[in-house]
């Protein structure tokens, strides 16, 4: 069996990238100024997703569907990866997140 091994480029295009963008002024491409994700922003993300579902704080017989439990699982995981990124969403729609 033959091995074929994988060669590097000669060139970093990142640093070729950013050393164009220098000169003109504008910020590296690899620099995000993204959230460090820790347990307590985790927390604070489900929290304010959660506040979409009040019932589920107030009404004693108040049974979660799996359809609301994805949608919520989903859209954390979305501002999570966010915040990753150091994407600032100002207004969002469902819509926005699930396409």
């Amino acid at each position: 069996m033959v091995e074929t091994k994988k060669r590097r480029l000669g060139i970093n295009p990142i640093r070729v990238v950013n050393e164009l963008r220098k000169e003109k002024g504008l910020p590296s491409v690899n620099t995000a100024d993204g959230q460090k994700i820790t347990k307590e922003v985790i927390r604070q993300v489900a929290i304010d997703v959660w506040k979409k579902y009040p019932q589920a704080f107030t009404d004693p017989y108040y049974q979660l569907g799996d359809m609301t439990l994805e949608l919520v699982n989903q859209e954390i995981k979305q501002r999570l990866d966010d915040l990753r990124r150091g994407v600032v969403v100002k207004q969002a729609a469902l819509k926005d997140y699930f396409n």
